[in-house]
């Protein structure tokens, strides 16, 4: 499914390939690396997560678990090829990683307006997201008219937000320069995200 929001279009599609694409083994593993001491990078009491790597697929985690993700981040990136034409005027045969990163929201979490850009960077991405756990009434992504950074969407009117409810093996591709926000995450079980970052070249 194709929705337009704020001029530019963000794409929402369903995947039944979860399993193959990041299984229970790599999730325990990625939950188990994100909660030890010292892995606190998002500054969030209800929150864990933060960038894994970036271009050179060689930071913040081990080797091991960086080959886990390459399955996933090929796939992201020939589906996010395959729509990029959406967010161009250029003919584009390659999209380049840039980075990925990965947060883990619990009971209690929000997250403010916000850019998903590893760098304040002028190039032109697009941002795909995979939720490989997604808990049926969990935290949507939300879209704010008229939003600025930095902005809770439980301040806004709700005549102004546009919510994506969130399920399973969801992947949604848009323009990295859209703001974006996640509303209250009211369930037990975690919800996590998968964000990569690739450059339209």
């Amino acid at each position: 499914m194709i929705q337009t929001i704020f001029g530019s279009p963000v794409i929402i599609l369903k995947t039944d390939n979860v399993d193959n694409l990041f299984s229970n083994k790599i999730y325990e593993e990625m939950v188990d690396h994100l909660m030890k001491p010292g892995n606190k990078f998002v500054d969030h009491p209800y929150a864990r997560g933060g960038n894994i790597c970036t271009t050179d697929l060689n930071l913040a985690i081990n080797d091991d678990k960086i080959n886990q993700l390459h399955p996933l981040l090929n796939f992201l990136q020939e589906v996010g090829l395959k729509y990029s034409y959406l967010f161009t005027d250029n003919t584009v045969d390659d999209l380049k990683f840039d980075n990925i990163w990965m947060n883990l929201t619990f009971k209690g979490c929000e997250i403010k307006n916000h850019y998903d850009k590893y760098e304040n960077t002028d190039f032109k991405s697009l941002i795909t997201l995979f939720y490989p756990k997604a808990p049926i009434g969990g935290s949507n992504l939300v879209f704010i008219h008229h939003g600025n950074y930095g902005q809770w969407a439980s301040e806004c009117l709700e005549t102004d937000i546009v919510r994506i409810a969130i399920e399973e093996g969801d992947i949604i591709i848009f323009d990295n320069s859209i703001l974006h926000a996640v509303d209250a995450h009211n369930v037990e079980e975690p919800r996590m995200c998968i964000a990569a970052e690739f450059k339209l070249s």
